[in-house]
């Protein structure tokens, strides 16, 4: 199978705390593979050192991170900035402070469009349509400010975004931890639907073992910064090895449970 991106024994400080540690995981396109695990873990971290958008204070400490062979961490700036968005997307947890509250849901696709030179100007608009067309939005919500869409529009236009320059690979940080359990449905069944539809590799930050189920071919689970079990969704959701798998699986609520909560950590 196509491996698209593969990370190998990457170690992430924040300051003096190491957040990552010796994280190793790989991308293969046409396959969803969910990140898991709780607030803290490193989860969202990793998934911005792909991209190198690290905080100011962060620093990746080794590892390397492989985009087609080449090493993401030792590019140039510039060949790094041409990879974000047009090979690369990412869907961000909370669109309402990702998106410009000054600019209008189509003039923000089409901004990032225009920055790849993935269309031509006369027909950005046409694209635009096509992509509010694919996340299932009506062409005139293009007209329309962040503030004047529900939660869930706003989450498909920053979809529509990351889809715009047809990326290899697509970063999905909680994109429904915000969301309805309805809406969430909804865009879940869209991302699934979209990934079939282009084929690119995606890593789905999550967590919620029952949107795994959802979603996801292959699974991470993640505990203060290490990857303490993978493979195949299936396997990992039915037969957990390690005990914080087992602990998170305890916690998807059921009818008639008590509820439970994580053991706290040594």
């Amino acid at each position: 199978m196509n491996t698209i991106l593969e990370i190998k024994d990457l170690t992430v400080r924040i300051g003096a705390k190491r957040v990552i540690d010796g994280v190793s995981l790989s991308l293969k396109a046409g396959r969803i593979t969910a990140l898991v695990g709780e607030s803290g873990s490193g989860k969202t971290m990793t998934a911005l050192s792909v991209l190198d958008l690290l905080p100011q204070a962060g620093r990746v400490e080794k590892g390397s991170i492989l985009f087609r062979g080449e090493d993401i961490l030792r590019m140039e700036y510039e060949v790094l900035r041409k990879i974000r968005g047009r090979h690369i997307g990412m869907v961000f947890q909370e669109p309402f402070t990702a998106l410009n509250p000054l600019m209008r849901a189509g003039e923000q696709i089409s901004e990032t469009i225009a920055a790849h030179g993935k269309a031509h100007p006369s027909r950005l608009a046409g694209r635009v349509e096509y992509l509010l067309k694919t996340v299932r939005l009506s062409s005139d919500t293009a007209l329309r400010y962040p503030h004047e869409l529900s939660g869930g529009m706003r989450q498909r236009v920053m979809l529509a975004m990351a889809l715009s320059c047809d990326p290899e690979i697509l970063l999905l940080d909680e994109p429904t931890t915000a969301l309805d359990v309805s809406v969430q449905r909804h865009v879940l069944d869209l991302i699934k639907d979209v990934q079939r539809e282009k084929g690119f590799a995606a890593l789905f930050i999550t967590h919620d073992l029952s949107v795994v189920n959802m979603i996801a071919d292959d699974v991470c689970v993640m505990r203060e910064g290490k990857i303490v079990e993978s493979g195949a969704k299936d396997e990992v959701l039915s037969s957990p090895k390690h005990p914080y798998t087992r602990h998170l699986l305890d916690c998807i609520p059921r009818l008639g449970d008590k509820r439970r909560r994580l053991p706290i950590s040594s």
